[in-house]
């Protein structure tokens, strides 16, 4: 009787942790790429991803060197899924599953990086100042259809990890700067401003 309870025991568990536990796993599609599944993420656990993800505490440093779990292989099949639609739709840009974010579903990660509350000033800061005059309309392009790829210049500087800081404007503004020195300047080198510097001219909203 004793044997049987264990027996039914393991069944139950085994049914648990097969089946999907998150939403938008294409199952079938997982169940059949499994082996891969858990071959890539091995690798990605030797990456600088992975790497990154412990400093932040998004992985649990003992998940390090233990056998993937069923919740771990089921994320990385929905990342490596979805970078695959976006190679489809974008094929002339770059994909990697090599991030810190890999195994967070798009729920996590969209709570993750979201705005948090903001504080109320106590002094107000100071009024806009008024503009004069129409505003510019926007800057023509080339006429014969040509283009210029400013990062294969060196003018497109690498993408910063903003982490929870919610200043994407400051973070947008130095990188459109940095380019337009570089792009000025001729020498293919973009120096690097501080979005904190920026951030911290802002006394109405707290920087975000």
């Amino acid at each position: 009787m004793k044997i049987q309870s264990v027996l039914a025991f393991v069944a139950a568990i085994s049914f648990v942790a097969a089946k999907p536990l998150h939403k938008g796993l294409n199952y079938e599609r997982y169940l059949a790429e499994k082996n891969e599944t858990i071959d890539a993420f091995l690798q990605y656990r030797e990456s600088q991803g992975f790497q990154d993800a412990l400093a932040l505490g998004l992985i649990n440093k003992e998940d390090r060197d233990s056998d993937p779990t069923e919740d771990q292989l089921q994320r990385f099949h929905m990342a490596s899924c979805l970078c695959d639609k976006m190679r489809e739709q974008h094929p002339d840009a770059e994909f990697s599953l090599d991030g810190p974010f890999t195994l967070m579903t798009p729920e996590e990660f969209s709570n993750y990086v979201g705005p948090g509350p903001v504080a109320p000033t106590d002094a107000p800061g100071p009024a806009p100042r008024p503009t004069s005059g129409p505003s510019p309309g926007p800057a023509p392009g080339p006429s014969d259809g040509s283009g210029v790829d400013w990062k294969a210049k060196g003018c497109v500087t690498a993408i910063r990890n903003q982490g929870q800081c919610g200043s994407c404007w400051a973070f947008a503004t130095t990188a459109a700067i940095e380019s337009a020195m570089c792009i000025k300047s001729g020498n293919g080198k973009c120096t690097e401003l501080s979005e904190q510097q920026v951030t911290s001219c802002d006394t109405r909203n707290n920087g975000c």
